[in-house]
């Protein structure tokens, strides 16, 4: 029983010393969670004791990291690589403004967020400088031609930050946008339309372009062996090397291509030293690793600032899932998915991502090879709210198979300058490419392209709300949205404006044989097409066009609208329901009158066709509100607003746009210097920080400009300043002013002196205060006379009023036609009205001054012109009419002023015919404002049209701008004001189990804690002690008992 005791005992201290233990250990963690939270970046941090606890984020930071750091935003570390192989599943890693230039490949990682911190530029940079960075330096020039040995593979040359052409001929610009120019800066060959003059594998030089080039023999260039650029597939461009070439015909040679077409061929030459010839020009040869360059303007190369692309991929992720990188700048570089799901690049600007082999000396380059932005077998993957720009190749490429490929979106998104060479693309040669199935492009901007389509996007494509123009510029055929047969199925084409382009806008493309065409059920409806090439192509059958406007310029004579019926076949059952255009036809130029729709009249019907002749002498153009303003909404009771056809309804209080919904603006040079102005080597351009600021040693001297002994060259004050006083008189307006005075004297005079005070008269006096108006102005231009163009004795010739002006009627002499009046008998011809000013009567003595609300712009006019919507006339008698300024609109026209912006609303641009209301996130307090303000850090708007933002509720905050709600502060946190933007921790001492809480619950104390859990288990022991002495105590007495009854046995008792 002894034991039994000592173990009762013995677990009850455990059980104390355990909970004491376990109490303390969680007040340490605590503390240190509290401890970490209260430092700022980069200040004095012993980081070897800093933690990264599992779940926060791992903070990078290209300056002030360190790779043995813990990844804590006070003790960041140095690379993405680092962070990466730290990283688990769920991680988000923060970079810190910086230029990163690494590699980073990994295969088989999944749910990594890699983000730029808020408000922070980062770039993720694939040049190297050649001076700074590889350390070499160019040699003396020959011929002009510098060179320089890099020792590595580069394949781009950038000046400035700003990419230089390779080497070629003809010559052509990136600055001019020669790059693009067909017809002057490439070179073509003698090929006609199914022509013989020479065969695939071939071509022969058509000679000089007016204009243009020379030619190639006048060029004096032989140029076997260089690679030559070539459009010789219509759609389609190869690159191959020159294998020989013919001077006496201008005939090279060069391995055959696979699609060669007898028809359109043009080429340019790149990949060899002799074709330098221009400033900005370079050539790299890929055997000695040396760049040659023709250094503008004979600059020493040295001196420049000059980088070269060393690398093709900065992220190159693989069987990996839900990656995203965001907020990200790309230079020179850009990303490779392969085999993901869930992966997104979000808000990131990529410049200059991706460039050919050329520059290498490489032709021919497989295409599912290229070095290209590529999202290859994703299925769910996101392209958002990011800029493509500048790429020799298309912007983006996803490869795959509908079951490897499917359900992936770009979307809100920029592209500008896409590919300049149009060389070795895949499919038919495409701006975006996409394979597999279910893909969309929504929501962005498209412009200055080069390849012959530009959206191809697999089986079932969606495209909606995109803007595109400018495109194709550099092969023929093609079309903006291009579906061939299998793609057509279940598309949805909708809501697009397509403009400005001499390739077709929506095509549905294959043969024109029932046998071989299976192209069926594409629905377009509800685009708007203008100035193009055949608006849309409809080949094939069972497909719906609904609901479209084309009009404007028809190129190469081609009708807006196409319900191609060909070969006694085609759409005999589509469906064309409600269009408006100028020219729809079945055939590709003729109009309906002998080429009507092919269908019934319960599938083709209200149709506005321009073909038709109860329209003759009438257009589209003429019916809509504003195309010039991009408002292509029908004017009410025109014809195509009755029947109701057409992409918009004047009912359309707020109509529908396309394109991005956010202002692009091209990324500033990422400048990396000293940006102490104090430091001798002061960069003013560099907007990153490095740490090679040299300081100059202290000058001291007094330091302050009033003082007499300022010393400018001074960088340390001495104490030295002297400012001995000046007497005089301090007031500007006395004739005795003395600005240098420092102590006033009462010395000042403000005697009145008349005199001319014009300058540019004969007869200034400079030392007049009173203007006696007497101006002598014989040796000028000046003419005295009447001003008033009322007047009967007017005189234009003058320049000065001198108060003569005759207002007596005059007596007319000449039969004046409207428009014209005689203001003076002595004059024998008709005036015509002043701008400003009309005449709407015949014999007219005087003119009329143009009411408020209307102007005009031209002299001799019978009528003025109301004022514009979006613009107003303040005041009678204007010659032009105003634009609404930033922050009001006017809707009609005729108005003498603009209406300020409701709180709410906003009117970014002049010229508005209507306010804009404010978007979530987002509000206005005031009137007449051109922007809307973002909700601050603890705030935030959840509607739009908002006048004002809400704080955030105690229990929640926010630390960013903009937002359209509030975070819930997390478990073991409270929030205990309104309009937070952090969280705190819960202080030492206390707790909370919930989210979204204002305050924390005190914990019990340590006694009181261990008095809680431990005083049963006290009880029970003590109860267990009493009980075994008293059982001890009753056994005792039963033992003397049984003592003396024995005893009483043995006395006889």
């Amino acid at each position: 029983m002894r034991h039994s005791r000592n173990m009762i005992s013995f677990s009850i201290v455990g059980i104390l010393i355990s909970a004491s233990v376990i109490f303390s250990i969680n007040l340490e963690n605590s503390t240190n969670v509290l401890d970490t939270g209260n430092d700022s970046r980069f200040s004095e941090t012993d980081c070897s004791s800093e933690i990264r606890y599992i779940g926060q984020p791992i903070h990078v930071d290209s300056t002030n990291g360190k790779d043995s750091n813990p990844g804590t935003e006070t003790c960041p570390l140095l690379r993405i690589n680092t962070a990466i192989n730290n990283s688990t599943p769920g991680d988000i890693i923060i970079l810190h403004t910086g230029i990163y230039h690494e590699e980073i490949i990994y295969t088989g990682i999944s749910d990594l967020v890699i983000k730029a911190a808020d408000g922070e530029r980062v770039v993720i940079d694939g040049t190297v400088s050649i001076s700074k960075d590889l350390n070499k330096t160019w040699s003396n020039p020959q011929n002009g031609v510098q060179q320089v040995e890099l020792g590595i593979d580069a394949w781009q040359l950038f000046l400035d930050f700003k990419e230089e052409v390779p080497a070629r001929w003809p010559n052509a610009d990136f600055d001019d946008g020669s790059v693009f120019n067909r017809s002057h800066n490439w070179a073509h060959g003698t090929m006609t339309p199914n022509g013989n003059e020479y065969s695939n594998g071939e071509l022969i030089d058509s000679g000089p372009v007016e204009g243009g080039h020379s030619g190639l023999n006048d060029s004096g260039i032989n140029p076997e062996g260089a690679i030559a650029v070539l459009n010789v597939g219509s759609f389609k461009t190869w690159s191959r090397i020159v294998t020989s070439y013919d001077s006496e015909n201008s005939k090279f040679t060069f391995s055959p291509v696979s699609g060669w077409k007898q028809k359109h061929h043009a080429y340019f030459l790149e990949g060899k030293l002799e074709l330098i010839d221009v400033d900005g020009e370079w050539f790299f040869n890929s055997s000695s690793k040396i760049l040659h360059y023709m250094a503008p303007d004979g600059n020493n190369a040295n001196n420049l600032d000059l980088r070269v692309k060393v690398q093709a991929y900065a992220f190159d992720f693989s069987n990996s899932n839900n990656i995203t990188l965001k907020g990200l700048e790309f230079f020179g570089t850009t990303f490779r998915f392969y085999d993901c799901i869930n992966c997104s690049v979000i808000e990131s600007t990529l410049l200059y991502p991706s460039t050919s082999k050329r520059g290498l000396g490489i032709a021919g380059e497989n295409s599912d090879e290229r070095w290209t932005t590529r999202m290859d077998r994703c299925k769910h993957c996101l392209i958002d709210s990011s800029a493509f720009l500048y790429t020799d190749g298309g912007a983006v490429e996803m490869h795959g198979a509908e079951l490897q490929n499917h359900n992936n979106t770009i979307n809100n998104t920029y592209f500008y300058h896409i590919d300049w060479s149009v060389s070795d693309l895949p499919g038919l040669m495409t701006t975006v490419y996409m394979g597999g199935r279910d893909n969309s492009f929504l929501n962005s901007t498209v412009h200055l392209t080069g390849a012959s389509a530009t959206i191809s996007i697999g089986d079932a494509p969606t495209v909606m709300y995109s803007r595109v123009n400018n495109t194709g510029l550099l092969q023929t055929d093609g079309a903006v949205v291009q579906m061939m047969m299998l793609e057509q199925e279940s598309s949805n084409i909708a809501y697009n404006w397509i403009y400005d382009t001499e390739k077709y806008g929506i095509r549905m493309d294959g043969p024109s044989t029932f046998s071989e065409n299976n192209g069926r059920n594409a629905s377009v409806h509800h685009n708007v097409l203008w100035n193009i090439k055949g608006g849309i192509m409809m080949k094939g059958d069972y497909h719906s066009a609904t609901n479209n406007t084309i009009f404007g310029l028809r190129i190469q004579d081609y009708n807006h609208l196409i319900v191609l019926h060909e070969n006694g076949w085609g759409n005999e059952n589509s469906t064309i329901v409600s269009n408006a255009a100028d020219s729809i036809s079945s055939h590709r130029r003729y109009s309906n009158s002998s080429y009507p729709l092919p269908g019934p009249i319960n599938l083709q019907y209200n149709n506005w066709n321009g073909y038709d002749t109860q329209n003759t002498g009438e257009d589209i153009y003429s019916q809509l509100i504003s195309p010039e303003q991009l408002d292509f909404r029908p004017i009410i009771d025109s014809e195509i607003d009755i029947s109701g056809s057409g992409a918009y309804s004047s009912s359309d209080s707020d109509p529908w746009t396309a394109g991005i919904d956010w202002d692009f603006q091209y990324p500033d040079p990422h400048i990396k210097g000293c940006m102490d102005p104090t430091a001798t080597n002061y960069n003013f351009f560099a907007i990153f920080p490095d740490t090679n600021c040299i300081f100059p040693e202290s000058i001291l001297g007094c330091m302050d400009p009033t003082a007499t002994n300022y010393n400018s060259a001074a960088t340390q004050d001495d104490d030295s300043c002297i400012y001995s006083e000046i007497e005089g008189c301090m007031d500007p307006t006395a004739t005795n002013y003395n600005s240098a005075a420092t102590q006033d004297d009462d010395s000042c005079i403000y005697s009145e002196i008349e005199g001319c005070m014009d300058p540019t008269a004969t007869n200034y006096n400079q030392n007049a205060n009173i203007n006696t108006s007497n101006c002598n102005y014989e040796d000028s231009n000046e003419l005295s006379g009447c001003l008033d163009p009322n007047a009967s004795n007017y005189n234009p010739l003058a320049t000065i009023d001198d108060n003569s002006c005759d207002y007596t009627p005059p007596q007319v002499d000449a039969n004046c036609p409207a428009g014209k009046y005689q203001y003076n008998p002595t004059i024998e011809d008709c005036r015509e009205a002043a701008p400003g000013y009309f005449v709407n009567e015949t014999n007219s003595t005087q003119q009329t001054q143009c009411p408020s609300g209307n102007y005009q712009s031209k002299p001799g006019q019978t009528e003025c012109i109301p004022a514009d919507p979006g613009h107003y006339v303040e005041g009678p008698g204007q010659n032009s009419q105003t634009p609404c300024p930033q922050g009001s609109f006017q809707g009609d026209s005729g108005m003498d002023s603009c209406v300020k912006a409701m709180p709410g609303h906003h009117v970014p641009g002049e010229g508005a015919l209507s306010q804009t209301t404010c978007k979530p996130g987002n509000y206005q307090p005031e009137e007449g404002k051109q922007e809307c303000l973002s909700a601050s850090p603890g705030n935030f708007v959840n509607s739009s049209g908002s006048p004002s933002q809400m704080p955030c509720e105690p229990g929640s905050y926010q630390p960013d701008e903009a937002m359209t709600f509030c975070q819930q502060a997390d478990p073991g946190h409270y929030v205990p004001e309104a309009g937070s933007i952090s969280q705190e921790v819960c202080p030492t001492g206390s707790t909370q189990e919930e989210a979204g809480q204002s305050e924390c619950i005190k914990k019990p104390s340590l006694i009181l804690l261990i008095l809680t859990y431990a005083s049963p288990i006290i009880f029970i022991g003590i109860m267990a002690i009493l009980y075994i002495k008293n059982r001890e105590k009753k056994q005792t007495k039963t033992r003397k008992r049984s003592y003396i009854y024995s005893e009483d046995l043995r006395s006889g008792r």
